[in-house]
């Protein structure tokens, strides 16, 4: 199987290479998020470890901070 590697959406940096599309690069710090083209049709963005911090600390990532916890849904 070949090695492939991804790049950052970012700053272009390139990720380790893995035989599978699918690897464990989030244990290398590499997140990978669902996101849309501009045409509309879906892609995958990657981002390396230091971007990934930018851009979640932006509030453009949604982690568990983010959402709000049931009780605050919650009727009273």
């Amino acid at each position: 199987m070949a090695l492939i590697t991804h790049r950052c959406v970012d700053c272009d940096a390139a990720s380790p290479p893995t035989e599978a599309k699918y690897s464990l690069l989030s244990l290398a710090g590499w997140r990978s998020i669902k996101a849309r083209g501009p045409d509309g049709s879906p892609k995958e963005d990657w981002r390396c470890p230091p971007c990934w911090a930018t851009h979640k600390q932006k509030g453009r990532a949604v982690t568990m901070v983010n959402v709000p916890r049931l009780r605050d849904l919650q009727r009273r």
